[in-house]
């Protein structure tokens, strides 16, 4: 049987990605990147939680490990073609993709690629903490926050390695956990509390009251540039988590609210996991798009409008390209299907 879609969800999945996309083209740190940046990743594992809630089936570690890995090993070396292809052309740096393949076998990740190995140890996480009661649940939720943060100053997280060797291979494999433990705090929270919250008896502007109450917060804090993929959690690391629960919950509440069939945002949630994996892997989705806002206005080195001008002109471009890339991917997977009976091709 196949899998019913959930509008809604897939409107949320589609805003994070969106997101996702604007926070790799936006290169001045202002007001859109403070608000977004603390929940356009935690959503997808919020979403995870959820579904998991409203399904109440058992996980099936094997099917998610393939739907998950697959896609991973087959971006990576995707990614890793594209950089031979390239260092042969500039020249070969051995250290450098010594790195990409040390970042890929260790589940680190190259590009954006590091989302997914998070998101099956959160999983893995989930279906074994199932066995524990609530209260013990709990107390891994109250810890887990104090521990990330403890574990991201840390001498080993703080200064990662970067030379090739076993020392990198362990700095590779200790993030990967932590984001993974981290993913697991979102996912496991939203299991517990998320459909239970949007079925009690609140008013209705109750997510819009928390988006708005979590945007003013985000006016006031000082601009730093959180980074989850380096386990960075910004100037004031609790409201990483903090936040980002809220803007998660109150967005997902919000869409299911006012789900009005937003198509687009349907169309990319529909399509997150391509879109995750090649809007920076392949060079011209992100490339073309910026080369043509540079000729239509320089670059800005300030955040004013000419530099609002500048993101949004490459924003569109990079998501008519990807757009049109995504169609293609679909029509090729289907025609593939259905001549070579590929199995593989369904988890991409």
């Amino acid at each position: 049987m196949k899998n019913t879609r959930i509008s809604f969800i897939d409107q949320a999945k589609g805003m994070g990605i969106l997101l996702i996309v604007l926070g790799h083209i936006s290169y001045i740190y202002g007001g859109v990147s403070n608000f977004a940046t603390y929940f356009k990743i935690s959503i997808f594992y919020v979403i995870s939680g959820y579904l998991f809630s409203i399904q109440n089936k058992k996980i099936d570690i094997k099917k998610k490990t393939l739907s998950i890995m697959v896609p991973y090993f087959f971006w990576s070396i995707v990614y890793l073609v594209i950089e031979v292809l390239n260092a042969s052309v500039r020249g070969f740096d051995n250290s450098r993709l010594g790195l990409y393949i040390v970042e890929i076998i260790s589940g680190r990740g190259v590009s954006t690629l590091w989302f997914l190995p998070s998101l099956l140890i959160a999983v893995i996480a989930h279906k074994y903490a199932l066995i524990l009661k609530v209260p013990y649940r709990a107390i891994m939720l109250v810890t887990i926050p104090m521990l990330a943060i403890i574990a991201s100053r840390t001498e080993l997280i703080a200064n990662p390695v970067e030379e090739v060797g076993v020392e990198l291979f362990i700095y590779c494999i200790s993030v990967v956990l932590l984001k993974g433990l981290v993913a697991y705090w979102f996912l496991e929270l939203s299991y517990l509390v998320l459909d239970r919250l949007m079925k009690t008896r609140m008013p209705v502007f109750t997510p819009f009251l928390l988006i708005v109450g979590g945007y003013g917060v985000t006016v006031f804090l000082p601009r730093s540039s959180i980074d989850f993929n380096s386990f960075d959690f910004g100037i004031v690391p609790w409201l990483f988590f903090a936040l980002g629960i809220v803007f998660s919950f109150g967005f997902v509440w919000a869409l299911r609210i006012v789900n009005k069939h937003i198509h687009l945002l349907e169309f990319f949630g529909n399509n997150s996991l391509f879109v995750m994996c090649s809007h920076r892997i392949i060079p011209m989705v992100i490339g073309v798009p910026l080369k043509i806002a540079s000729k239509v206005v320089k670059a800005p080195d300030e955040c004013g409008w000419d530099y609002v001008f500048f993101v949004t002109i490459t924003f569109i471009g990079t998501i008519v390209i990807e757009t049109v890339l995504t169609l293609l991917w679909n029509k090729m997977k289907a025609f593939v299907q259905e001549s070579g009976k590929i199995i593989f091709l369904k988890y991409l």
